[in-house]
């Protein structure tokens, strides 16, 4: 990887986590006492907001953010594995090391890296798709046993959750190539 993709790579992985843990936090922190639906049944709020939020969507991010870093983490381990060796086996031969840093293994395990990360990023794509969508409703219909009919019920702050929804896959899955464009570059 080059200089810009290594920047690139620290960069995401920081955007990333601040994302989920601090602006994430600060907005989802009330999730599920905010979560007002207008019925006194009992359970039956609980089984709105499970019907409305299956998983955590801080906890989905997390996820999203440990599985995707995985490729780029076992990468670095692997050029520094295969770099120091180079170092070892030829401390003298400069010109040694560079033939190894240009070495084919490297590019390939970079290449593959950058698949898996895709691919795992766009897994991540569906299955935000498929849990909760691209926008958080401010009305939330639960027709759920106990509840005795169709129940209303009121998300807090959805246009903030929305906007932080757009920022964490609307943007990220753009960047996620930037690498791809440094190699040819730099």
């Amino acid at each position: 990887s080059t200089f810009p993709g290594k920047l690139w790579i620290i960069m995401m992985f920081i955007f990333r986590i601040v994302v989920v843990a601090r602006i994430g936090d600060m907005v989802y922190h009330d999730e599920q006492s905010h979560f007002v639906c207008n019925t006194l049944s009992p359970g039956c709020s609980n089984v709105c907001f499970n019907a409305f939020s299956p998983i955590s969507q801080l906890r989905f991010w997390s996820l999203m953010v440990l599985v995707v870093s995985t490729p780029g983490i076992l990468f670095c381990i692997y050029a520094s594995h295969k770099i120091y060796h180079a170092y070892v086996k030829f401390p003298l031969a400069n010109k040694q090391n560079k033939i190894m840093l240009e070495n084919p293994q490297l590019y390939r395990a970079y290449w593959w890296h950058v698949v898996i990360r895709t691919i795992l990023e766009v897994g991540f794509l569906v299955g935000q798709y498929y849990l909760y969508g691209w926008f958080v409703p401010e009305l939330f219909e639960c027709a759920r046993w106990p509840c005795p009919k169709t129940v209303d019920c009121f998300v807090s702050r959805p246009m903030e959750k929305t906007c932080l929804l757009w920022l964490m896959f609307g943007l990220e899955p753009k960047l996620t190539q930037i690498p791809c464009l440094f190699n040819y570059i730099g």
